[in-house]
């Protein structure tokens, strides 16, 4: 299944688990999201992968070695986790977890909803 970009987003978001992840920093699919004054209940995970890209100046300071290691299990603040949802009223979204230390206080790195896609004409059949 394809899908196109319907509306661009990119604001935080308060996610919720009904069993939390083991290890915070590499969750799981949320089972709901909070999005303005409205929850919003993931219905199927269609999709998800991981990017543990180093950019920026973050991306030469390290050895190639290690820098192999890194691009494939990540490394301290540095990697986002995507998850491709459809909700329970059939709307289609990307969110993401981005594990990006913010400052002292806010360590945790921090849920963003991407964008709202639709399946493309060519991809209409249900993967789920």
């Amino acid at each position: 299944m394809e899908f196109k970009s319907v509306h661009f987003i990119s604001e935080f978001i308060q996610v919720e688990f009904n069993r939390p992840p083991a290890v915070e920093k590499t969750p799981h699919c949320p089972d709901r999201f909070l999005w303005g004054d409205q929850s919003y209940r993931v219905a199927a995970l269609v999709q998800q992968w991981q990017d543990f890209e180093r950019r920026g100046a973050m991306g030469h300071n390290m050895r190639p070695s290690s820098m192999k290691k890194a691009v494939r299990r990540g490394s301290y603040g540095v990697g986002r986790f995507y998850f491709l949802i459809r909700t329970l009223d059939e709307r289609y979204f990307e969110l993401y977890y981005d594990r990006a230390v913010q400052s002292v206080d806010h360590r945790k790195g921090q849920w963003v909803l991407f964008r709202e896609v639709a399946p493309t004409e060519a991809g209409t059949t249900d993967a789920n």
